[in-house]
């Protein structure tokens, strides 16, 4: 496991890598609303997962890429916020695994490609805004959703 720092501040405790650019976990959030810091880059494997109460997400404009299941199982999520930036991000598979309350994905333009099982079993999903730079769409990504 890489070196980290945990930081416990508006109401959420993080472990974040020492630089500060890769979540490693998101331990609690008191609020249904997360919002993570500008300097991250990289949300870890399974970082945000089974956060049940968290109904909103903010990524920041430092976002690079979003690790395997890192919100899956985030049953009350409703809304991802991708930052509007020129930076090409990667979607780890099942990164949005069974968040059942995600109803509408507005995909950022510098998206190339929706892994396998991104957003399964997201059966309330109903609207869907593709992003001009998306080349390719895996299997399973949109599997069990409306």
């Amino acid at each position: 496991m890489e070196d980290c720092i945990t930081i416990i501040e508006n109401g959420m405790c993080l472990s974040i890598s020492t630089d500060l650019k890769n979540l490693i976990k998101c331990h609690w959030c008191d609020g249904d609303i997360l919002k993570l810091p500008h300097s991250i880059e990289n949300i870890k494997p399974f970082a945000c997962a089974y956060l049940k109460h968290i109904s909103t997400v903010y990524l920041p404009n430092a976002i690079k890429c979003i690790g395997r299941g890192a919100f899956c199982e985030c049953i009350s999520l409703e809304a991802i916020i991708f930052p509007n930036s020129k930076q090409e991000i990667c979607i780890g598979n099942q990164a949005f695994w069974k968040c059942y309350s995600l109803e509408q994905i507005n995909l950022p333009l510098n998206l190339t490609s929706i892994p396998e099982m991104c957003f399964e079993d997201c059966h309330n999903l109903q609207q869907l805004i593709l992003s001009k730079g998306l080349k390719r769409i895996e299997k399973y990504s949109f599997q069990i959703c409306n």
